[in-house]
């Protein structure tokens, strides 16, 4: 299996998705290297994280943590969000867009990537699947 050369999916597309993270916004499941600068870094608790990363450290510094369905901000509070590669660890989408949308200031965005969703792991993916 090839790894790539990036230190996370994130970092191979911030130039394209930087662009669109402006004002106060969080970065879910950041891995601890998010997006842009200010973006605050969100991803699973402790237990949950060291497991799906089998045991490898954050790339930085992880602000908050929780679960991407149950985000801990008020409603309508943030200016983006932004997540990449998460959704496809899930098999049901609608409560976690739900839940972006939830605390997205009326006319904002969520911007997410995600792989090809496909019953085996892509070729040359590096991260273990988990899911709750």
């Amino acid at each position: 299996m090839i790894c790539s050369i990036f230190p996370s999916e994130t970092a191979k597309y911030r130039h394209l998705a930087g662009r669109f993270c402006l004002g106060v916004g969080v970065d879910v499941a950041s891995g601890g290297d998010p997006v842009v600068p200010w973006a605050l870094n969100f991803d699973l608790p402790e237990p949950e994280f060291s497991r799906y990363r089998n045991n490898a450290p954050p790339l930085g510094t992880i602000q908050l943590r929780g679960f991407a369905e149950k985000l801990p901000f008020d409603s309508g509070s943030l200016d983006f969000v932004y997540s990449s590669h998460l959704l496809e660890d899930f098999e049901d989408w609608q409560p976690i867009l739900v839940e972006w949308l939830r605390v997205l200031k009326p006319g904002q965005r969520a911007s997410r990537r995600t792989a090809r969703i496909a019953t085996k792991d892509p070729p040359g993916n590096c991260q273990p699947r988990w899911r709750r």
